[in-house]
């Protein structure tokens, strides 16, 4: 299954560019990406980059996505978001800000339902003014996910601490 990302900012090409740079450097994403460019404007010659186009395969690929974005977006001003969109035509924006607040298990359990939502899972929505961002629903205080990869003891923890860049859960 391929995604579609674009960038919603004030420099667009620029955060894509950034964003495609950090997804490149993930060993399960390699070879994955391709910068798509939009069709030049008439009596442009060169066209701009409006969407990275990535290739999703094993599972490791849509974890691996699923913590590139969620930490790129970490570091950006809140002012920027993206849209993602699944090869079936389900689509999702997720907004830095949706981002502000959580702690590293909400912060897990996110990645979790983001990957899940990028390899064919529903993009479920909360109601307006649920507890959550826009597109996906946050874990509630009472609500866990389970770890990566089995039951405590089974590896997960291990996994899911591998699973964001730089090993860090």
């Amino acid at each position: 299954m391929d995604v579609r990302i674009a960038v919603r900012s004030d420099d667009p090409a620029g955060d894509l560019d950034d964003l495609r740079r950090w997804l490149v450097r993930e060993r399960e994403l390699r070879g994955r990406v391709e910068a798509v460019p939009a069709p030049p404007p008439e009596g442009v010659l060169s066209s701009v980059v409006d969407v990275l186009l990535v290739a999703l395969g094993p599972a490791g690929a849509v974890t691996g996505l699923a913590a590139v974005l969620v930490t790129w977006l970490r570091r950006r001003r809140p002012d920027v978001s993206f849209e993602v969109v699944r090869a079936d035509g389900a689509k999702f924006t997720i907004s830095a800000t949706d981002l502000d607040g959580m702690d590293g298990a909400r912060m897990e359990a996110y990645v979790d339902r983001l990957a899940a939502a990028l390899d064919g899972g529903p993009p479920s929505l909360p109601p307006p003014g649920a507890d959550g961002p826009p597109s996906l629903p946050r874990p509630g205080a009472d609500e866990t996910a389970p770890p990566v990869g089995g039951a405590p003891g089974e590896g997960g923890e291990e996994r899911a601490r591998r699973r964001l860049p730089g090993g860090r859960g």
